[in-house]
């Protein structure tokens, strides 16, 4: 009888588990990618066909879109090769223009 009770106890927990797998991911937003790469250059769009030439050109990009409202996570994929920075990147929530 216990032995009984603890195997439909468990499968319980399985469908629950499953069910909540099934509709955890969805409503979920994916991050908008933007592309920097050495070979890219300031008038692209960051696209992975057309990604900006430097950090800075995506964080102002960034930036430009959450200026415009934009609220969904952002990512900034940086491709192979060396992205030199001449001044120092600051970050942050509210940042000085």
């Amino acid at each position: 009888m216990k032995q009984q009770r603890t195997i439909q106890t468990r499968r319980s927990i399985l469908c629950l588990l499953l069910v909540w797998l099934t509709f955890a991911g969805q409503g979920q937003s994916h991050a908008m990618e933007i592309y920097v790469s050495v070979d890219g250059n300031a008038q692209a769009d960051g696209s992975l066909a057309k990604p900006y030439g430097s950090l800075s050109n995506a964080v102002k990009a960034v930036r430009d879109l959450r200026q415009s409202g934009h609220a969904e996570p952002v990512t900034i994929i940086l491709r192979e090769g060396r992205h030199q920075l001449n001044q120092t990147l600051v970050l942050g929530v509210c940042p000085s223009n």
